[in-house]
């Protein structure tokens, strides 16, 4: 029985990376060069893969998951050869990796995050129309976006208020 359950949770942080993934690349123009091999985009994703699952979910502090966001970015230059911008931007990064812990936290599977995914929808049910998610280039303006969502939370976590105010479409 322990095995089906262990068997279950590893499934879904595959399929959580998966969802991830295809959320943060779906509409973002900013990710692959033209003419990028199927095969080669499997390899980063297999990347993609391994940094998320290896992720510190117990100890995440918000200064942890800056650090993380930015080395995420960073180690992304090594695809440069298909990545549009040479690396993955911060809007983008952060989404991948706010996602997969969102994902998480919702099924009791990690510590609630300290940040939420950040996209179109938040940034309007925010009141933020100065940016857009996918052109979020470096920590500075993460950070700045961050601290208006915060403003508009008000006495709920950001993860919370996020929950919350989310909606598909």
């Amino acid at each position: 029985m322990r095995d089906c359950l262990v068997n279950k949770k590893v499934f879904l942080k595959k399929e959580f990376v998966v969802m991830s993934i295809n959320a943060a690349f779906q509409r973002n123009q900013n990710v692959y060069k033209e003419q990028i091999s199927e095969l080669m985009k499997v390899r980063f994703r297999d990347f993609l893969e391994n940094f998320l699952v290896a992720l510190p979910l117990c100890e995440l502090t918000e200064e942890i998951l800056y650090k993380i966001i930015d080395d995420l970015t960073v180690k992304t230059r090594e695809y440069k050869d298909i990545l549009k911008l040479g690396q993955l931007n911060y809007g983008t990064a952060q989404k991948l990796v706010n996602l997969y812990l969102k994902y998480l936290w919702c099924l009791d599977m990690a510590p609630e995050p300290p940040h939420c995914p950040i996209d179109r929808i938040i940034l309007g049910k925010a009141g933020i129309y100065d940016i857009s998610w996918t052109k979020i280039n470096s920590m500075e303006e993460y950070i700045s976006t961050i601290n208006k969502i915060k403003k508009v939370s008000k006495d709920l976590s950001v993860a919370q208020w996020e929950l919350e105010n989310y909606s598909r479409r």
